[in-house]
């Protein structure tokens, strides 16, 4: 009875070291997080779900090319390509690291035949040294495990599992990045081709101006310097649109390689802007931590490193590890598989550290360092996260205000044009106020075309900042001609 009650107490005790594990058990880490962005801009809340936010948000834009850059560079990206291969050897390698949990079982087999010397020493002297030939064949199955009392291995698999979990993250967070960067290289390029429309349309206008001033200069009615000025002002507008050119091909460069193509063999058709950028939903700054796959990349780290702490402590505790075999020996094959050939053993090792000169205590220290560390990249990431947001929630607020103000200015430079050119004419002015005039038009309108051209710019910023795309039914668009500076919000 005694026996009895004591076998049950020992099991009761490895079955309730089996069921935990060394280590503190995971908790997310809390962060503070802001309940609403700031005021200043006009954003309204939105309750997207998880499982569609991270989708194909640029075809909201409604821009064909866009979509076909996209997908190409989902398809032939080197850069993301690699980050799935590293995703890929990471779940390779968490199966290596769960291979554990189960027994390594190894079958092996042998055969030998060798011949016994008659001229051996001998073991027995009454017994005289016979020459002989024998056959020693054996096959078995040995089998190894650790019993994992205090969890170590349980431990590796967890933090590995974490390590998976955050490859798979980085991959998603590449995704995003890559996809963001093709949209606004996309976008420039665009800016940079109505920028160049509006450069060339100046020219035509300053040619024309020319051989208007040339036709008053012949008959005496505009003076050397008129003609000379407008002159000038044509070689410099001209030379802007070389100075655009240059920026376009470097963007057009960039394309290609964001989408796989070697330079050489990429081009892309002259274009012009969307017409509308989306509306996009900020939702409350909780769901940041829920969206953006870099901060689920930071809190899988700080689960890793939590692990691993297990993982170092499992070091002050012995390591248990049952060897059982089976095996079968005779020196014939007949008689090779028969109860009287059985070979059987059932065994077990343990070892514990007994002294390694601070070594495990190094290793904890190491490992409780490497959590706190992470637990302070996951901070910084989610602190930097909620900064990306509010920048381009304020960029955007902005940025309308200015395209509203942009467009009020441009009408106006046109009007003075239109005024000093007639006043010229009248020859109630000097040619210098045309000129003065043309420059500020050409400017202003340059300066609208870039506004807009960075209203869409940021807006893919601000996209990318909340973590990806949503559902359809939250985004709505709005003329990106018109600004965003009254209610961007959906």
């Amino acid at each position: 009875m005694k026996q009895s009650v004591k076998h049950a107490v020992s099991l009761a005790l490895v079955s309730a070291c089996m069921g935990c594990a060394v280590g503190p058990d995971y908790v997310k880490p809390v962060v503070a997080t802001p309940a609403a962005w700031h005021p200043e801009a006009p954003w309204q809340a939105a309750q997207p779900q998880d499982g569609t936010l991270r989708g194909d948000w640029w075809t909201l834009y409604g821009d064909p090319a866009l979509n076909g850059l996209e997908q190409k560079a989902a398809a032939a990206n080197p850069t993301l390509k690699a980050a799935l291969e590293h995703y890929t050897q990471s779940e390779a390698e968490l199966g290596e690291v769960k291979s554990a949990e189960m027994p390594s079982v190894g079958l092996g087999a042998a055969a030998s035949r060798s011949r016994i010397s008659a001229n051996r020493p001998l073991q027995d002297y009454a017994t005289p040294n016979t020459s002989t030939v024998q056959n020693d064949i054996q096959v078995g199955v040995q089998a190894s495990y650790e019993l994992d009392l205090f969890g170590r291995v349980r431990r590796e698999v967890e933090a590995s599992k974490a390590d998976s979990e955050q490859s798979r993250a980085d991959y998603q967070n590449m995704e995003l990045v890559i996809a963001a960067e093709v949209a606004t290289t996309y976008f420039e390029v665009r800016e940079l081709d109505e920028e160049t429309a509006v450069v060339e349309s100046t020219v035509k206008y300053e040619q024309e101006a020319l051989k208007f001033v040339t036709s008053r200069y012949h008959d005496g009615d505009a003076s050397g310097l008129d003609l000379s000025q407008q002159q000038a002002e044509l070689d410099a507008t001209t030379t802007q649109r070389e100075l655009l050119a240059e920026q376009r091909a470097r963007a057009e460069h960039a394309l290609a390689t964001l989408t796989g193509t070697p330079a050489p063999e990429f081009q892309l058709a002259v274009g012009s802007m969307p017409t509308s950028i989306p509306a996009i939903p900020a939702g409350i700054p909780s769901e940041l931590l829920q969206r953006r796959p870099d901060i689920a990349a930071a809190e899988r780290a700080v689960a890793a490193a939590n692990a691993r702490i297990g993982v170092a402590r499992s070091a002050y505790y012995p390591n248990i590890v049952l060897s059982p075999s089976i095996a079968f020996e005779s020196v014939a094959g007949g008689s090779l598989f028969t109860a009287s050939s059985l070979l059987w053993s059932l065994g077990g090792s343990a070892f514990e550290n007994v002294f390694e000169g601070g070594k495990i205590v190094a290793m904890n220290r190491f490992a409780e360092a490497g959590y706190r560390a992470s637990v302070d990249d996951y901070s910084a990431t989610v602190l930097k996260a909620f900064q990306e947001v509010q920048d381009g929630m304020s960029s955007m607020s902005y940025l309308g205000k200015a395209a509203d103000e942009s467009a009020a200015a441009t009408g106006s430079a046109d009007h003075v044009l239109s005024i000093a050119t007639e006043r010229y004419k009248d020859g109630l002015a000097n040619y210098l106020d045309v000129i003065d005039a043309q420059q500020a038009l050409l400017t202003q309108r340059r300066l609208n075309t870039t506004i807009r051209g960075e209203q869409l710019a940021q807006s893919v910023y601000l996209i990318k900042a909340l973590g990806g795309g949503w559902s359809a039914p939250e985004a709505k668009t709005q003329d990106a001609s018109q600004g965003t500076g009254h209610n961007p919000a959906s």
